[in-house]
Formats: structure tokens, C-alpha cells, sequence
């Protein structure tokens, strides 16, 4: 029933979707997140929900989703309702700049770029929700291209998944 309450209140401010579980900064804690669900208009909106929220003794509260600590294994459900693990740990990436300070990330990685078009689409906003967190993703990367090899054209740039965060940090 109280899943349900909150499904239903987190609701009722648009495309929001939300997730609880452990602490990012406190192993202790218990972290609750509200995402704008990949959708910068909302950030805005989760900011000032979770602005408002009281303090709360062992519990952390994020406006989007935050870095992970992970072992870079994302779950796809397939068309049969199977769950595929796909492994991104050994996945590298180029990032091209923009004269506007966003940036495209290419990711090559070879189980990434068997899925279908859409799981891929999906599987690297995971990728970088979890190395980035939510909000840097959404404010600094325009676009996404997963490969399986990168060009040569690219090779000199080519850096391992891990580094990223720091890369598109000291862009900004």
C-alpha cells in the first residue's frame, strides 16, 4: 500500500518516476530518488520536491538518479520477457564537443551494439545515468552513438568507460 501512496503522489507531478534503496553517500542510509525521467523540463520540479522534504535521520534524498558504485552489469528485459545481463564494464567511449559545450558520447562496446536500436538506446542511458548520474548526463551529453569499434579517425581520443565522469567534468 505505501509503494502504491507514493507511485500514485510522485504521479501526480508528471513523467516522474522514483526509486528507493541504499544510501550513495552513507552505507548506512537509505537513499530515496525521484528521476525526471530523462527529461531536462522536469529537473526543475524534482529539485524543488525534494528541496521540500524535512530532514529525515538515515535517509538521503536526490532530485535525479546519482552516480552509481556498480559492477557496470545492466538487465534488459527482452521481447519474450526474458532478462538479458549485459555486460558494459569493458565498454570505452569518445566524447565529441560541441561549440555549445554539450557533447556527443560515442560508446563502443560489442554486447552493447548487438541489442536492438531502442534496448541500445536504453541500455546507454543506463550506462551513463550510472557513470554520470542523471542530472550531468541530462545537462552535458546531447547525444548518443554505440558502436561496436570505434573509427580510427577516433582512436587517439578512445578512453575506458570509468573516466568519463572526470572527462565531462572538466569540460563544464
Amino acid at each position: 500500500r505505501v509503494v502504491d501512496e507514493i507511485d500514485r503522489l510522485v504521479c501526480e507531478f508528471g513523467n516522474i518516476s522514483w526509486e528507493f534503496g541504499p544510501g550513495f553517500h552513507d552505507e548506512n542510509a537509505r537513499a530515496f530518488v525521484l528521476s525526471p525521467s530523462g527529461d531536462p523540463d522536469l529537473l526543475p520540479v524534482t529539485r524543488e520536491i525534494i528541496a521540500a522534504a524535512p530532514e529525515c535521520p538515515g535517509w538521503e534524498f536526490h532530485p535525479a538518479k546519482p552516480v552509481k558504485r556498480w559492477d557496470r552489469i545492466i538487465l534488459i528485459e527482452n521481447r519474450d520477457g526474458t532478462t538479458a545481463a549485459v555486460d558494459v564494464s569493458n565498454a570505452r567511449y569518445v566524447l565529441l564537443r560541441h561549440p555549445d559545450g554539450m557533447c556527443t558520447v560515442l560508446i563502443a562496446d560489442q554486447q552493447l551494439s548487438e541489442l536492438p536500436a531502442e534496448q541500445q538506446r536504453t541500455a546507454a542511458e543506463i550506462l551513463l545515468d550510472g557513470e554520470l548520474g542523471e542530472e550531468l548526463r541530462m545537462t552535458a551529453i546531447c547525444e548518443v552513438d554505440v558502436q561496436r569499434e570505434l573509427d580510427n579517425h577516433n582512436a587517439s581520443a578512445v578512453t575506458a568507460i570509468e573516466h568519463i565522469r572526470e572527462h565531462v567534468l572538466s569540460l563544464k
